[in-house]
């Protein structure tokens, strides 16, 4: 199966990104959410960077309403450097991907480790994560113009908010830009 087709199958409103099933959130209400859907490796996955009610990725910063685009993009590229940190350590991302908990992160493996790393370091090991796994997928043939939401998400607003999904394309293969920068 060519990954963001469901033709193969007859059906054209199957929830998924990069071939992987939407679970947990709606794309068109959660607007970081859906960044991240769309942008993670693996495609869909709401654990990679979950931008979930509640949940900041830095606490000094204001990521405006849920159900709005504004610096969404901010919040689901930080949320999925820190997730990718703590992932690496075997940590839950309950426990809460970010800026704040980095600094935790760095003290302890500095204390377990006899290291003198600095938080940038850490979330450093995150974007080198993720720019390895995008390697992959590029070698793998799945490039950024896959990292979209199926059609219906943009053309059929969800009930009761009246929400559709709201980022183009191009900011969905851009997304990733800056962490080459």
């Amino acid at each position: 199966m060519t990954l963001g087709t469901t033709n193969e199958i007859g059906f054209d409103r199957i929830p998924h990104v990069k071939g992987q099933g939407i679970s947990g959130y709606d794309p068109r209400v959660f607007k970081a959410m859906s960044l991240t859907y769309a942008t993670t490796a693996m495609g869909a996955d709401h654990t990679a960077g979950a931008a979930i009610p509640g949940r900041a990725a830095n606490q000094s910063k204001d990521y405006g309403e849920l159900t709005e685009n504004a610096v969404k993009d901010d919040l689901s590229y930080e949320l999925q450097l820190y997730t990718a940190v703590l992932d690496s350590m075997g940590c839950c991302y309950f426990i809460g991907p970010s800026f704040e908990n980095m600094e935790i992160l760095t003290l302890a493996l500095n204390a377990m480790y006899n290291l003198d790393l600095t938080r940038e370091e850490v979330i450093n090991i995150g974007k080198n994560i993720i720019k390895i796994e995008l390697d992959f997928n590029k070698e793998a043939g799945i490039l950024k113009s896959m990292n979209t939401i199926p059609d219906f998400f943009r053309t059929e607003p969800s009930e009761p908010t009246g929400l559709t999904f709201t980022f183009t394309k191009k900011d969905l293969e851009k997304f990733w830009d800056k962490l080459y920068s």
